[in-house]
């Protein structure tokens, strides 16, 4: 189901003095996302990526767009946790110590079977295991930004997707997580595999928001996005957007995150969420694998702390 009755240059705040930090900034909807936030005057946007040359066109777009908002960029593959370690610390120097919204958007989409640097399936490593970390190092900033004041608004958006309502049946297939599960599942093993990296995400929002209800955690689905990472994509993944007939733009794309970073948190109900475009709650989720969330936050706090991250 998606609602798209949302106009970011009505519905979304006057930003100004807000600092945020988005993951995987450099295309699709993370651009997209810069772009749009950087119309409402924040004081600070800093992104990630891979890309430096796309960075510096997003800079030059965004500033355009409000020349008085420092927007920054950080290298960072977030495949590799050393690399994540470091963009964090980097990330924490130029907030100044106020980081009111992380989002984190970066991911890869259905990749062929393969690991991290650090050994763990790649989609799961990258999507869920790198969103975590960076979550891990810049979380004292955003406690900190928190208790500031009373009206402090922080909060943390994990972008997740529908598709993890295809995840395996166990959810989260923990003894396969460290190799390529290159097998698994054997039909639309690519597909399963990104699933349950989305899961995860959307597990971690739930488990964040028990534990620290100080900052507001939430995940969402973006939408069906036609974006540049479907044209690399598996040949099923193409048919099934050239027969959908809901696909968004990328623009189009970023409105959900839009809508979790900035909307009137006490009207909107949104901590420990989950949220298909606009704002709509929902899909339903199996309750066996909401389920997992606890042992999903152990297992991954366990890992954090193998690689020198403080864990949660």
């Amino acid at each position: 189901m998606t609602n798209l009755n949302f106009n970011p240059q009505a519905d979304v705040p006057d930003l100004s003095g807000r600092v945020f930090v988005i993951t995987g900034g450099t295309s699709g909807i993370g651009k997209t996302t810069i772009l749009r936030l950087a119309a409402r005057n924040p004081a600070k946007i800093i992104f990630t990526g891979r890309s430096a040359a796309r960075a510096q066109q997003v800079i030059t777009e965004a500033s355009a767009l409000s020349p008085a908002t420092k927007i920054s960029f950080v290298p960072c593959d977030q495949a590799d946790l050393e690399s994540v370690k470091a963009s964090g610390e980097e990330i924490i120097k130029l907030s100044g110590g106020r980081i009111d919204v992380l989002i984190c958007n970066a991911a890869v989409f259905i990749p062929d079977a393969g690991v991290t640097k650090q050994g763990y399936e790649v989609a799961f490593g990258t999507n869920h295991l790198g969103s975590a970390a960076i979550v891990d190092v810049l979380f004292p900033t955003l406690m900190q930004t928190s208790t500031a004041t009373e009206s402090s608004d922080v909060r943390i958006v994990f972008v997740s997707s529908e598709s993890l309502l295809t995840a395996p049946k166990e959810g989260i297939a923990f003894p396969l997580l460290k190799t390529d599960m290159a097998s698994f599942a054997c039909v639309a093993s690519g597909l399963k595999r990104y699933s349950q990296s989305k899961l995860a995400l959307r597990l971690y929002a739930l488990e964040m928001a028990k534990r620290y209800p100080a900052v507001t955690s939430i995940a969402i689905h973006p939408g069906k996005i036609k974006t540049e990472s479907v044209d690399t994509a598996p040949w099923w993944t193409k048919l099934f957007f050239a027969v959908s007939s809901d696909i968004l733009t990328p623009d189009e794309g970023c409105y959900n995150t839009l809508w979790a970073s900035t909307a009137d948190r006490e009207k909107c109900k949104l901590q420990g969420g989950w949220f298909s475009p606009v704002g709509i709650q929902g899909p339903e989720i199996p309750q066996e694998h909401l389920s997992l969330s606890e042992q999903l936050w152990t297992w991954t706090q366990t890992e954090l702390k193998t690689h020198a991250f403080s864990g949660l």
